[in-house]
């Protein structure tokens, strides 16, 4: 109940930073919820096995991705890429969030939108990692993960609670509260760092990757 209680009391000051109200009609109650979180959160971690997280999408990027999606009324689209990039705190030049995100090589040369989105993205990546807060690794398609077979998740750290776990799927979310289940997804983005290459040689296969995109 305390952990419940504590989810409660992040989420009830996230709906006091309305910054996302103009978005409101495109984004998911279950959603905001998650978005208001992660305004609060002071870093996150975050795996992804399909595609890029919002945080690091591109503008072209995200409109492609959501073009065509039968979750995703083409009339909505512009708006909802508007809210995607409104929520990209990592290059905030005051408070900016710390970003720690493995990230399956697939991904690399899943083709989202055309060459031209793809090769921008990748570019933006780079850039990216430069920053000290940011750690972009990637898990190599010809290495075997046992912690990725979870599937994809986030860590949401804050500076006055505890940890919160997100998982999310088509039409909700599950956020994990308690510490025995928080901790089990702790000790699985461990495991996943450790597997994924380091920071600067991801650096060097994401190069290399957006050089074959033209």
């Amino acid at each position: 109940m305390a952990q419940i209680d504590r989810l409660a009391s992040l989420a009830g000051r996230a709906d006091q930073k309305t910054w996302w109200a103009p978005f409101s009609e495109v984004l998911p109650n279950w959603f905001k919820t998650f978005v208001g979180l992660e305004g609060l959160a002071r870093s996150q971690f975050i795996y992804q096995a399909v595609t890029f997280t919002g945080q690091l999408q591109t503008e072209a990027y995200a409109t492609a991705l959501h073009s065509g999606s039968p979750l995703v009324a083409s009339v909505d689209v512009p708006q909802i890429v508007r809210a995607r990039v409104a929520r990209q705190r990592i290059a905030d030049e005051v408070s900016p969030m710390g970003l720690d995100t493995v990230i399956e090589e697939a991904v690399l040369h899943r083709e989202v939108g055309d060459p031209g989105v793809m090769r921008e993205q990748l570019d933006h990546l780079l850039t990216l990692t430069d920053h000290d807060h940011i750690e972009i690794r990637i898990l190599p398609t010809r290495t075997y993960a046992h912690a990725g077979n979870v599937g994809e998740f986030t860590l949401l750290r804050f500076d006055e609670a505890q940890t919160v776990g997100y998982i999310e799927y088509p039409t909700g979310a599950l956020y994990l509260q308690d510490y025995d289940g928080v901790a089990v997804y702790e000790m699985l983005a461990d495991h996943l760092r450790t597997a994924a290459l380091s920071k600067s040689e991801s650096a060097e296969l994401i190069r290399g990757r957006a050089a074959d995109w033209k």
